[in-house]
């Protein structure tokens, strides 16, 4: 500790180490700390208490650092609360930020965002304040999830480069040998890809579209457009990601794949608050279910059965959670078919049919 204290009073970190010691009651040198803890009387009733005092998870921690240090945007782990008792210097909590709410509302054209009906805890990040000097910024990426976004700036100015999402990952990136020490910056980015979007060798197919980007104007970034951003100067702004209706086969394609239980809660809550939108979708030939995945394997091996009649129930009669049934039972079919060197193949096949069907008459839908 000793020398740990002397870090203290030294470094210059950026992200200076921060101690948190949760044995500080168990070792024999220090154990003598706990003759001054005690839990204040409003939080005595703590339930973990009456668990094996070795079994339960870590609870309590002594936690020094220095200034500059700190804890990242996170939730307590299994639930739980907490309560913190500062002996010395000063802490910022960030839930001070939340009064900013007050002063953001989402543009009227973007309003109608179908993540909004989702569990406010179960969706993904989507707003962010963004605050940087000149010669930072984002490298070529797309947004996430299939999602548009729209980017308010509060101060300074940001040019921006968008492509077509056509355009080929491999024109896009910097070269082994361009890349240094940050291959994904956007400084890096402007200084070699930016030089051959602008050279008359460029595909005519994929044009570049360059905007300047002042105090006060917003930009729209459509869905599955590449983009990079470059601040010109220090910069202050808001952004936010969105599903509208225009982008929800996209959003839903990506969000099925890479969060499968968001999927699901976010479906039934469509079906209940949005059901026109689903009927939309579907009239446009993108029919929501949970088995839409834009996987090239999960389409392969769907083809596998949707020429069996048996197997050609329609996603409209069945519910979120038979969905999830009906898939494990195709899996269970595929795996009998594939073993068909066995003597009772079908009437293993016969009896999963029967018992998929079942689950499709149950279902309330």
């Amino acid at each position: 500790m000793k020398y740990y204290m002397s870090y203290m009073r030294s470094t210059n970190d950026d992200s200076p180490l921060y101690i948190f010691d949760s044995s500080f009651g168990e070792r024999h040198k220090t154990r003598r700390l706990l003759d001054d803890y005690e839990v204040p009387i409003m939080f005595q009733d703590d339930l973990f208490r009456y668990a094996n005092e070795k079994r339960r998870p870590p609870y309590r921690w002594i936690v020094i650092g220095p200034a500059r240090s700190g804890t990242g945007v996170h939730v307590d782990p299994l639930g739980t609360s907490a309560w913190n008792a500062l002996i010395n210097g000063h802490k910022k909590f960030r839930h001070k930020t939340r009064r900013l709410l007050d002063d953001y509302e989402v543009p009227i054209m973007f309003q109608d965002d179908l993540f909004r009906y989702a569990n406010e805890k179960r969706r993904p990040p989507y707003r962010w304040i963004v605050i940087g000097p000149a010669r930072s910024g984002t490298g070529v990426h797309v947004d996430p999830l299939g999602t548009s976004a729209w980017n308010a700036l509060i101060n300074g100015h940001k040019k921006w480069c968008f492509l077509h999402p056509e355009t080929p990952k491999s024109l896009l990136k910097p070269r082994k040998e361009e890349c240094g020490k940050h291959p994904d910056e956007a400084t890096t980015w402007f200084l070699s890809v930016y030089r051959r979007v602008k050279a008359p060798d460029w595909p005519k197919s994929f044009p570049p579209i360059e905007a300047i980007q002042r105090p006060g104007e917003l930009v729209f970034v459509p869905s599955g457009w590449w983009h990079v951003v470059l601040n010109l100067s220090d910069t202050v702004a808001v952004t936010q990601n969105f599903c509208s209706i225009t982008n929800l086969p996209a959003v839903w394609r990506k969000t099925i794949r890479k969060r499968p239980n968001f999927a699901k809660h976010w479906l039934r809550a469509l079906r209940l608050r949005r059901p026109e939108v689903l009927a939309q979708a579907a009239k446009e030939g993108s029919d929501l279910n949970l088995e839409s995945s834009d996987d090239s394997s999960s389409s392969s091996s769907s083809s596998s059965y949707s020429s069996d009649s048996e197997w050609s129930i329609p996603d409209s009669v069945y519910g979120a959670g038979d969905s999830v049934a009906l898939h494990r039972c195709r899996k269970r079919k595929r795996r009998a078919e594939t073993n068909g060197e066995n003597d009772d193949h079908s009437v293993r096949s016969k009896s999963i049919n029967d018992e998929c069907a079942a689950k499709s008459r149950r279902s309330p839908n």
